[in-house]
């Protein structure tokens, strides 16, 4: 859509979500297939000189040994603090 010369979006940039009833709205809302632009995501993480695709969390195996340890370490450890174990926490 062209207003005073600036280009802009029509609707979301982006939608991407996990929740059926959000994404029954947008059904309704957008039922016909010409309604919706889709693209295949491909993205990586340049990441310690490897390119990682994303989303990072589920290809952690792509860095090096000694990185995915340091990456499997902050998951728990995240973990433990979500629970609010603090205490458990290595220093």
């Amino acid at each position: 859509m062209l207003i005073h010369t600036q280009l802009y979006d029509v609707g979301g940039h982006v939608i991407f979500s996990h929740y059926k009833y959000f994404d029954d709205c947008i059904d309704e809302a957008l039922p016909k297939a010409e309604d919706w632009y889709t693209h295949q995501r491909i993205s990586y993480v340049w990441l310690h000189n490897v390119w990682v695709p994303y989303p990072l969390q589920n290809n952690v195996s792509m860095l090096p040994k000694s990185e995915q340890v340091k990456c499997i370490d902050g998951m728990q450890l995240s973990g433990v603090r979500g629970l609010g174990m603090w205490w458990l926490q290595s220093k």
